[in-house]
């Protein structure tokens, strides 16, 4: 089958988002479809607009995020830990493209962290969940209390901090988990549809839920579990915090050139 008709126009940038429009109708269709060809295809699709896109372009880091939380995705669901690597490597280097003012660097921080996370729950490695624990810190430093995605940072926060607790037994782990997730609640206003499910939830502990991607409908789990609105410990925030652990060395593998066919 010939390529589609937008991979002959001229700009490398146009046909990067075109590359990535698809892949996303793809992961779209997967949803419906549950077709493994259909997942794979919008990888390889997503693999191509990374391709296609030099560092010094602004969307690049956008075109990770889309592969790297694709990759997390197809982890979840089949397991394995090639796919978690490779996403960590790809939010690694999207990290380092996009400066702290920019809105959309904590998300890419957290899921950076969800990487870590899913690949301590892999391998059980303690520096997995240190570094997760470290970039959902930073996530929630560099959004402002009144973003949106500040409760959602601040669950995942707390998350990451009771699985350390679970491991290790550190009483100031499950201290600050339960502050994090009581500022998410306290975060979250009353008339906020997801509020009332959140604080259920918390109170029944669930280890997953969905998070649903900005649009698309595709989702992937994470760990997102909040504490009742009651019950605040009187601690302070530990000032013990983990020091920076340096991720695997990071680099754009530049795959060949999708097969639409």
């Amino acid at each position: 089958m010939a390529y589609p008709s937008f991979l002959c126009v001229p700009d490398a940038r146009e046909r990067a988002r075109f590359l990535r429009a698809l892949g996303s109708s793809y992961l779209n269709l997967y949803e419906d479809t549950k077709r493994t060809a259909d997942f794979e295809k919008a990888i390889a699709i997503l693999e191509g607009a990374v391709q296609l896109t030099s560092a010094s372009r602004p969307q690049l880091a956008g075109h990770l995020d889309r592969l790297g939380v694709t990759l997390l995705g197809r982890a979840d669901e089949k397991g394995g830990i090639d796919d978690i690597e490779r996403a960590i490597q790809l939010y690694g280097v999207a990290v380092s493209l996009i400066i702290d003012a920019n809105r959309n660097k904590p998300r890419i921080l957290s899921r950076l962290g969800i990487a870590f996370e899913m690949g301590f729950d892999q391998l059980g490695s303690l520096k997995d969940i240190e570094n997760a624990i470290l970039y959902q810190q930073n996530a929630v430093d560099l959004t402002p209390d009144g973003q949106p995605d500040k409760a959602d940072h601040l669950c995942n926060f707390g998350a990451v901090l009771q699985k350390r607790f679970s491991r290790l037994r550190i009483l100031a782990d499950l201290e600050n988990t339960i502050l994090n997730k009581q500022r998410a609640v306290d975060l979250t206003p009353d008339g906020y549809p997801n509020k009332p499910g959140v604080t259920n939830g918390a109170r029944q502990a669930p280890p997953l839920t969905l998070y649903r991607l900005p649009h698309t409908r595709y989702r992937i789990r994470i760990t997102l579990t909040l504490c009742p609105q009651s019950g605040r410990p009187a601690c302070a925030p530990s000032t013990q915090t983990p020091a920076l652990l340096a991720p695997p060395p990071l680099a754009i593998i530049h795959p060949p050139r999708p097969n639409l066919a």
